[in-house]
């Protein structure tokens, strides 16, 4: 079975709640709990039962999302949420005596998916292997350079950790990949500025595409092309989409409306949707509101519609 866990949604910077929205919650909250009276059940019992829009936050990390495969970590994104998921990993493996393999998949490396990488514990430590994928030359050398002195006090090239770096090739008329007994990774180009990457994981009986920083071309869609397959057919399909897009601002580019990305997942025939890359100025309430539009009539439809939020925890099985 494949075990997916969100560490971070948000794109461009980390936005941790402020103190005027958690205000804004709790006085929601209480005036909520204060309406139910005095034969209330207890305080937990009550806020697990209210709208996910008042007892769950989405987080302010940015992106980076775990897949668990056997023996086998494989993350997407190396946002702020990497700090999190590193101290997971080493917590996790405190007693055990044999190497943990770390795959890393970068959809591109503008900051905010590279943010969480120097603060990754694991890097620290001897008896882990870190492998990091990537369809263009030249990866090593430019976070290397970016995470090193001035920039940052521990060089990545002097590590503690076994860190290994593979260049993917289109070897044979289909997408750059790399495979092991178990599982196996490719990647398709997105459009995004400066150029990005989807990714698709496929375990023996599971399927994960994650186009969280781009939109996929309309050439890919189609049922002739090497694309179409690509994305076909996903049990978790993860994509890049926002409440609403502002034209003039070029920031909005390549992201999708939510409406925009239910209607590509129809295309691809995925199982489940999670709407991902939240912006940093749409709100906890923005998102679930527009979440709550979009789904209203969407009942038991195919693809169910998830909006992504830090700490998700998703199984995902065959159909």
């Amino acid at each position: 079975m494949m075990g997916v866990r969100l560490w971070g949604v948000r794109s461009q910077i980390p936005r941790p709640l402020t103190t005027a929205a958690y205000q804004a919650r709790l006085e929601e909250l209480l005036a909520s709990f204060v309406q139910a009276g005095s034969d209330a059940v207890a305080p937990g019992s009550w806020l697990r039962e209210q709208s996910p829009a008042l007892n769950r936050l989405i987080g302010g990390n940015t992106a980076c999302i775990s897949v668990q495969l056997g023996d086998d970590i494989l993350i997407l994104e190396a946002g702020t949420g990497l700090y999190d998921l590193g101290q997971h990993i080493c917590q996790q493996n405190k007693h055990a005596h044999q190497p943990t393999r770390i795959h890393i998949c970068l959809s591109h490396i503008h900051r905010d998916r590279i943010q969480g990488l120097p603060d990754f514990a694991p890097l620290y430590q001897s008896g882990y292997q870190i492998h990091f994928y990537y369809p263009e030359p030249n990866l090593e050398l430019r976070l290397v350079r970016l995470q090193s002195p001035p920039y940052f006090e521990a060089a990545l090239d002097a590590v503690a950790a076994d860190v290994r770096f593979h260049t993917l090739q289109d070897l044979d008329g289909s997408y750059p990949r790399f495979a092991t007994d178990h599982w196996q990774l490719q990647c398709c180009p997105l459009i995004h500025p400066g150029g990005s990457y989807a990714w698709r994981i496929q375990g023996a009986k599971s399927s994960l595409v994650y186009a969280g920083a781009g939109k996929i071309g309309a050439n890919h869609l189609q049922s002739d092309g090497r694309g179409a397959a690509f994305f076909a057919d996903a049990d978790l399909l993860f994509l890049d989409a926002r409440p609403e897009l502002n034209s003039q601002n070029p920031l909005s580019w390549g992201h999708y409306t939510y409406e925009q990305a239910l209607e590509t997942a129809v295309q691809c025939n995925a199982r489940h949707l999670f709407l991902f890359n939240h912006g940093p100025d749409d709100s906890d309430a923005k998102l679930w509101t527009a979440w709550q539009a979009l789904t209203t009539d969407q009942g038991n439809k195919k693809p169910q519609v998830h909006l992504a939020r830090e700490g998700m925890e998703i199984a995902a099985r065959p159909a």
